[in-house]
């Protein structure tokens, strides 16, 4: 068993030298790599004292077990990274460790060396745990963020467990159990190493330390989100330009709505220009939904289950219902436009993709309309493109067909729409849509269409793709997959009210 760590310690030498005991670092080293390395190493102490002083990267080996290896990293004067061959440690040795006084966060791994090795970047390739203790918490956007993520919370003392996949599982199932949590832990972890600088444009107002942001017509992704906490985390401390708040300022109540719970989770304020011209404060007032947790989660804890959360719906017969319980307003997905406009004629099909990809110009994207009467999905697939313009030569019209066979293209999703960033109706695009705007008449250049699309609202799919994965939930597993299908695929996603399908 490999066992792997990277820590962050306030005093590296008190960290090592609580690591004596677990074999085979109370060894003198064989190799220690570095300036010294000519420099005899004579007592079990010796190789912790030089290698903590030196002034490049160290690696310390032992050659009695040819992968178990410790990286004092030069770069920054608290961080360090373990190996160990020979000894299983778990959980509970961790706890232990972490209780050392030095000791700030630590992620630990039974994979591979590089998986801890990312402690201190975006730690989108974690292992199975991570252990926070006390200023190790201020890492994180808000003391929010672990309380309301996809994994198991702990709390021993002034340390907090993050649990982020059964470990009864392992290779490629625990990867595919714990992956989406790893993310989601990654997006709310932040630190000043790694970065020089982070751009993003707003005003900034000295006596309130706060830097302000507008958004008009634009939707604010992930990306956005992991800027604006950077810049906080960045310049917190700035002599200059401090900034302890950041205001994010929406022209429409409809997206800061939207974006609501996102910005909460991350102690960013949302605030919205209403009609009436009042600029109102919303988060201080918002009461998230029930924390929603991966199911097995709820099996650790003993909870009764509480999804499903998501079902894909059948060609005939009733649409399934929500589960007993759920806090849950709903959304319908569905694949191409038709079960938004009913039926349409080429012409008007036309029109709306035109309008659509004025936004996205020298794209392609794809209507399937609705299957009537149970059809192959390879008898209902249209491929209607603007300008006339071909398939592209990497998609060819057979590979998406079967893609579209294996796939649903109705899925119900029985979710507050803040959790997953949905206003309805909406259209979903692909990948690369620079803005979102609610389409008009004027945009379709048909009267009937405009009608039709009446406060509908064009998204980028990637955001909202990525809130579905962040709550890793099993039953949710069909809708990540319609939502792959229209980014891979470049082809629409309608969100509309169950009511309305």
């Amino acid at each position: 068993m490999i066992t792997t760590f990277a820590c962050e310690a306030e005093d590296r030498e008190a960290f090592l030298n609580a690591m004596l005991d677990v074999a085979p670092f109370g060894e003198i080293p064989t190799h220690m790599i570095g300036w010294f390395q000519d420099e005899p190493v004579e007592q079990p102490k010796d190789w912790i004292r030089q290698s903590v002083r030196a002034t490049e990267t160290v690696f310390v080996r032992w050659e009695s077990l040819e992968r178990s290896v410790i990286v004092i990293n030069a770069r920054d004067e608290k961080i360090l990274k373990v190996q160990t061959q020979r000894a299983h440690l778990d959980k509970a040795f961790f706890l232990r460790l972490v209780a050392t006084e030095s000791v700030r966060v630590l992620v630990a791994s039974w994979e591979s060396f590089q998986d801890a090795a990312r402690l201190m970047g975006h730690m989108t390739h974690l292992g199975w745990g991570c252990f926070f203790k006390g200023a190790g918490h201020d890492h994180f956007a808000s003391p929010r963020w672990l309380e309301h993520g996809p994994w198991l919370l702990e709390r021993h003392g002034d340390v907090t467990y993050v649990q982020l996949y059964d470990l009864a599982l392992e290779g490629d199932a625990a990867w595919q159990q714990g992956q989406h949590a790893m993310v989601r832990l990654s997006e709310g972890f932040f630190s000043k190493f790694g970065y020089t600088e982070v751009q993003t444009f707003g005003s900034y107002d000295l006596p309130s330390r706060s830097f302000t942001i507008v958004r008009t017509d634009q939707g604010v992704s992930q990306m956005d989100l992991w800027d604006y906490c950077l810049v906080r985390a960045m310049c917190r401390d700035d002599e200059a330009e401090p900034i302890e708040h950041i205001r994010v300022v929406f022209t429409e109540e409809r997206d800061a709505r939207r974006h609501l719970h996102e910005l909460w989770l991350r102690g960013i304020e949302c605030w919205a220009l209403l009609a009436d011209g009042r600029r109102v404060r919303l988060d201080l007032d918002y009461q998230p939904p029930a924390r929603i947790l991966p199911e097995w989660v709820e099996q650790h804890l003993g909870l009764p289950p509480s999804g499903p959360y998501a079902a894909a719906v059948p060609l005939s017969g009733p649409a399934p219902a929500p589960a007993t319980g759920t806090r849950s307003s709903g959304v319908r997905l569905s694949l191409g436009l038709s079960s938004l406009l009913g039926p349409l004629t080429t012409e008007e099909r036309r029109q709306l993709l035109a309008a659509l990809v004025r936004y996205r110009p020298k794209v392609g994207l794809r209507d399937v309309p609705a299957r009537a009467d149970g059809a192959d999905a390879s008898a209902a697939f249209a491929g209607l493109v603007d300008e006339g313009e071909p398939w592209n030569a990497d998609l060819p019209l057979a590979a998406t067909q079967a893609a579209l066979e294996a796939t649903e293209f109705v899925v119900d999703v029985f979710l507050p729409l803040e959790l997953i960033g949905l206003s309805v109706p909406s259209i979903l695009v692909p990948h690369e849509f620079p803005s979102q705007a609610p389409l008009r008449a004027t945009d379709l250049g048909a009267a009937a269409l405009g009608a039709k699309l009446a406060g509908a609202v064009v998204l980028p799919v990637d955001d909202v793709l990525a809130r579905v994965c962040a709550l890793n939930r099993q039953d949710l597993r069909c809708a990540e997959q319609l939502l792959t299908l229209c980014g891979k695929h470049r082809l629409i996603v309608v969100a509309r009210s169950p009511a309305n399908g």
